[in-house]
């Protein structure tokens, strides 16, 4: 089992209420998403689910506030229900300061983009928001999540 990413669980983590007068420390989605990134590419055939819940996070992040609306976003091209893959992306890009971390995205986001993968394969079936939903919403999540961590990398300092 790697560990990798493990250490943005505490360093990351943000306080929230979760019950009057009661504080916890939550992660934040893009460390969740690097765990199950890695957690599905050390044991894909034991950790399918994780593509399911990254899939999930890439359909709804961001879809309360404003941010979806940002002139980068809309820069970018992408439609709305692509948006939150887009950063999403960005965002793992800016949390993925290691190099190991990088590769190991990079690795995950070549597999689901490549359409004669198996990996790919699951990931657009469990990543189809209805079941009578077109494959194609799913294909534009990819090339947005994609696009947003080429773009979160070029702005690295």
């Amino acid at each position: 089992m790697s560990l990798l990413g493990f250490d943005h669980v505490f360093a990351d983590a943000v306080e929230c209420t979760v019950a009057s007068g009661v504080m916890a420390s939550v992660v934040l989605l893009p460390v969740l998403v690097l765990l199950k990134v890695v957690a599905f590419l050390d044991m894909p055939h034991q950790r399918e689910t994780d593509l399911w819940d990254i899939a999930a996070v890439m359909a709804f992040y961001e879809s309360e506030g404003e941010r979806r609306f940002t002139e980068e976003v809309i820069a970018s091209g992408v439609d709305y229900d692509s948006a939150g893959a887009y950063l999403l992306g960005m965002d793992l890009a800016r949390l993925c300061t290691a190099p190991d971390e990088r590769s190991a995205v990079e690795q995950f986001l070549e597999q689901i983009s490549d359409e004669d993968s198996a990996t790919h394969n699951l990931f657009v079936r469990r990543g189809r928001p209805r079941f009578d939903e077109a494959d194609r919403t799913v294909q534009r999540q990819i090339t947005a999540i994609v696009s947003g961590f080429q773009k979160g990398r070029r702005d690295e300092p």
